[in-house]
């Protein structure tokens, strides 16, 4: 629901007034969202809407701090692309950027090792089977009219499924980049350029795996308590503001509840023992969160009552 949110706001309908039944119809969803979550029937109030997120300049700066998602995803990500790089020139590869994009898109995963280790395994399998299928286009040897049409195909293929399984994607996206990148037009045979794919693929994929150990292994315990104590923060901005929070408030502290419920996911797949430990508390945490912001958004005339509980909640 947020990231349906968060499109129609960067693409300005609600601010403009601009299609309006997609705003309709999405607000349908989130009222039958609501419906089916447990706990209390929650009544989106008449004329409201989810508020934007931040602006890009609140994103760059959240980011900056070296325990943010963002900062440790780009040192692992630099680090990873730099090794994978070196490696491949020093084996005296020719293309050493299909190694760095091969620990790049394993990598930008983020912090959850898991979904990262399953990017990696589709990388891998997905490139080995693409392989193949381009070397079966390949024995039809096409060209003209017919080589135009195998790249739209291909291409509408990758469209279809890229956003479904990154597996699948990958076995039409790899002859679709080595016919791109001009592979079947070379002099001699493909197979040394199809050799040279797939090492370099291993590469990219090995040391994206490796990375994840040996660059700030234990990252996601701080992000974990940076995301905590950036909830509380925005939390105590909303109700610096009661009885009518602003806003800008109630929007920041949207964003850094999302972004807590993330840091608990990756912690919950990274170090399901130390992460267990300390669940109760961050998942207590994210529910008083959104348990603040519904109680501003339902408000009567927009008042937020019980301040002082929120903030006994809030450790203000």
């Amino acid at each position: 629901m947020s990231a349906a949110w968060t499109a129609l706001h960067d693409a300005g309908h609600p601010r403009r007034g601009t299609q309006p039944d997609l705003v309709a119809m999405l607000l349908a969803a989130h009222r039958r969202f609501a419906d089916a979550s447990p706990g209390e029937s929650v009544e989106l109030p008449p004329g409201k809407l989810p508020l934007p997120r931040p602006s890009v300049g609140y994103r760059l700066r959240r980011a900056v701090p070296l325990r943010s998602h963002a900062a440790l995803t780009a040192l692992r990500v630099g680090a990873g692309c730099v090794v994978a790089g070196e490696l491949a020139v020093a084996v005296g590869f020719g293309r050493p950027h299909w190694a760095v994009l091969s620990a790049l898109v394993v990598l930008q995963q983020g912090l959850d090792r898991r979904r990262a280790n399953v990017r990696a395994l589709h990388r891998f399998v997905g490139t080995a089977a693409g392989l193949v299928l381009f070397g079966l286009v390949m024995t039809v040897g096409p060209s003209g009219v017919v080589l135009i049409l195998i790249l739209a195909v291909l291409q509408f293929c990758v469209e279809l499924v890229v956003p479904r399984n990154y597996a699948v994607a990958t076995v039409v996206i790899t002859p679709l980049a080595l016919l791109a990148a001009g592979v079947a037009s070379l002099p001699g045979p493909v197979w040394p350029a199809v050799a040279d794919r797939f090492a370099q693929t291993a590469i990219g994929v090995a040391v994206a795996v490796v990375v994840q150990y040996a660059v700030a292994p234990r990252a996601h315990r701080k992000t974990l308590a940076w995301t905590g104590s950036r909830v509380r923060a925005a939390a105590r901005a909303v109700l610096a503001g009661a009885p009518v929070p602003r806003a800008a408030a109630r929007r920041d502290l949207q964003f850094e509840l999302e972004g807590a419920t993330r840091a608990g996911v990756d912690s919950v797949h990274n170090e399901p023992g130390w992460a267990a430990e300390r669940w109760p508390a961050h998942a207590a945490l994210v529910h008083d969160g959104y348990d603040l912001l519904q109680a501003c958004w339902s408000a009567p005339d927009g008042g937020l009552r019980d301040v002082e509980r929120w903030n006994s909640a809030f450790g203000r």
